[in-house]
C-alpha cells in the first residue's frame, strides 16, 4: 500500500467507496452533524466469517436458551427457605455472591411471622423450580465474543434484554456487501412491533446510546413497525397506560425492555423505585406489555464464573448439572473462559497473588458493569489489584483470551482522515428465545480490549457462504 506521511493512502475505488460510507453514515445515522463525544471511524474492509465460525455462532445462539433457564433455576433454588438451604456454606455463599441475601431474609422472616413450619428440604418447590422456562420471557441477549487466533470464540459477557448497541448493528448490517447472517435485528423487531405503538427505552445518562436508538427506530418504523424512543426523563405513567411526556405525548402499548435505569443525571434525581413499580403495575393490570421480562441477573458476570468453576467445588458441580444438565454445562465451558468470582471460591489471597504475579495474563472486571467500565485491563496491575482489594465482594477475575488482530484501512466519520493499522475485534452476537442467531455486529478497536469509542471501528462481517 502506498503511505503518504506515514498514513495511509486509499486508492481511488477505496477512496470513493469511504467517503459514500462516511457520508451515509453522517447523514442517515447522525442526521447531518456528528458530535464529537461520539464519533467513530467506518472501514470497507470486512471481515470473514467462515462456515466453522458460523457453527460456532449458532452453537452458542442454541445454547443461550438453557443458559437462561439454568442461571434463574439456580438463583431460584437459592431463595428456598428451607434447612439444609439455611445451613448449606455452598448455599450461603451462592446468596453473598449473586447479592440473594436480602431476597432471602425477607423469605425466613415472612415464615417466622406467618409461624410456617420450614421443611428439611422442599423438594417440591425445586421441582417446581426446575420445570419452568424462564427464557421464553425474553426476546433478546447479547453476547460479546472475543475471537482467538486459532479462529474459536469464547464468551467474555452475556446479557440479556439489552437493547444497547442494537442501531449501530443494524448500521453495519445495512453498509455490508457480502452477506448477512441472522434475521437482522430491524426486521425482528419490526414482526414484533407490527402495528403496535411499541417504546425502546433508553436510561437518563445514556445520551451516548439516543443517537443510534433513534437510528435504530427509524430503520425500524420503515420495515414496517411502529418504534419510538423514550429517554427515562419522558417516562410518563397514567393510570390507563404508558405515555411519552411530550408535546404531544405518544401513548406507548408495550416496550422491548426495561433497561436499568439511573437515580440521578445532572442534578435531576429520580425515584426509579416508583417508576418501576408504576411500570409493573400497568403490565399486570393489562395496560402495557413487556416484550422482555425485567431480570437484570441474568446479566451479572457472576454467573459467567458460577458456570465455570474454576475451583471444581464439587458441590457447585453437582448444582450445576441439576439446573444446566450435562449437555449444555459442557457447551458453555467450550465457550467461556476461567473466570472466577473471589466471594464464591474464597480465594482471595491467591487470586491476588495470581494477578499480582502474572497481570498480563487476567481481566478484573466488575460484575455489575459493562463495557469498559469498571475493568481493569492485563499488565495494569495497580488497577487489577485495588478492585480486587477494594470491592472483594463485586468483581470476578478471568482469564484473557489472546484475541485474533485483523489490518483494517478506515476513515473517521468527523474528520474524514484515513489510516490503517492492527485492530482486535469484539464479537456482538444477539440471539432470540428460541436460540436463533438475530443479528452480528463487530467493532475493531487497537489494542486488545475492543469496545465502542472514538478510535473504534465498525465493521461488516464478510459470508460468502452461508451456514445452514
Amino acid at each position: 500500500m502506498e503511505q503518504a506521511f506515514g498514513r495511509y493512502r486509499p486508492d481511488l475505488k477505496t477512496s470513493i467507496q469511504s467517503k459514500d460510507r462516511r457520508r451515509m453514515v453522517i447523514d442517515r445515522f447522525f442526521k447531518g452533524h456528528v458530535p464529537e463525544s461520539h464519533n467513530f471511524r467506518v472501514t470497507d474492509s470486512e471481515v470473514s466469517i467462515s462456515i466453522p465460525q458460523q457453527q460456532q455462532l449458532h452453537e452458542i445462539s442454541q445454547v443461550v436458551p438453557a443458559y437462561i433457564d439454568g442461571i434463574q433455576s439456580l438463583s431460584q433454588l437459592c431463595l428456598i427457605d428451607d434447612i439444609q438451604r439455611r445451613k448449606s456454606p455452598l448455599y450461603r455463599r451462592l446468596r453473598n455472591c449473586l447479592r440473594l441475601g436480602k431476597d432471602f431474609e425477607s423469605r425466613m422472616e415472612g415464615n417466622r411471622k406467618s409461624g410456617r413450619d420450614v421443611p428439611d428440604l422442599d423438594k417440591n418447590r425445586e421441582a417446581d423450580i426446575l420445570s419452568q422456562h424462564e427464557s421464553a420471557r425474553h426476546a433478546f441477549a447479547k453476547i460479546d465474543l472475543v475471537q482467538d487466533c486459532h479462529g474459536a470464540f469464547h464468551i467474555v459477557e452475556l446479557e440479556v434484554d439489552k437493547t444497547h448497541g442494537f442501531g449501530y448493528t443494524a448500521l453495519g448490517r445495512k453498509m455490508g456487501t457480502n452477506g448477512t447472517i441472522g434475521e437482522g435485528l430491524v426486521s425482528s423487531v419490526a414482526k414484533l412491533s407490527g402495528s403496535t405503538s411499541t417504546g425502546l427505552i433508553v436510561s437518563s445518562g445514556a445520551e451516548f446510546y439516543l443517537t443510534e436508538a433513534s437510528y435504530f427506530a427509524g430503520e425500524v418504523n420503515e420495515k414496517g413497525g411502529n418504534l419510538t424512543v423514550v429517554s427515562q426523563d419522558r417516562i410518563l405513567t397514567q393510570v390507563d397506560g404508558l405515555y411519552t411526556d411530550t408535546y404531544p405525548k405518544k401513548k406507548v402499548d408495550q416496550v422491548l425492555a426495561i433497561p436499568q435505569l439511573q437515580t440521578s443525571n445532572r442534578g435531576v434525581r429520580f425515584d426509579i423505585d416508583q417508576t418501576l413499580r408504576d411500570l409493573d403495575l400497568l403490565e399486570a393490570s393489562g395496560l402495557l406489555k413487556y416484550i422482555s421480562k425485567r431480570n437484570y441477573r441474568l446479566s451479572d458476570k457472576t454467573n459467567l464464573a458460577v458456570i465455570s468453576n474454576p475451583q471444581e467445588d464439587p458441590e457447585l458441580e453437582e448444582l450445576l448439572m441439576k439446573v444446566l444438565g450435562e449437555t449444555n454445562l459442557a457447551k458453555l465451558r467450550k465457550y467461556i473462559p476461567k473466570t472466577e468470582h473471589l466471594e464464591l471460591s474464597k480465594r482471595h489471597k491467591v487470586a491476588a497473588s495470581a494477578v499480582a504475579d502474572h497481570s498480563d495474563r487476567y481481566f478484573v472486571k466488575e460484575v455489575n458493569s459493562s463495557g469498559s467500565h469498571g475493568l481493569a485491563v492485563p499488565g495494569d496491575k495497580e488497577a487489577q489489584l485495588k478492585l480486587i482489594q477494594t470491592k472483594p465482594s463485586g468483581v470476578i477475575v478471568q482469564e484473557k483470551i489472546e484475541p485474533a488482530f485483523h489490518h483494517l484501512s478506515y476513515t473517521d466519520v468527523l474528520t474524514g482522515q484515513f489510516g490503517e493499522d492492527d485492530f482486535s475485534i469484539r464479537y456482538v452476537l444477539f440471539t432470540n428465545s428460541s436460540g436463533n442467531v438475530l443479528d452480528l455486529a463487530l467493532t475493531a478497536s487497537p489494542g486488545i480490549v475492543a469496545h465502542g469509542g472514538k478510535e473504534s471501528i465498525l465493521v461488516s462481517p464478510k459470508i460468502t457462504d452461508i451456514f445452514p
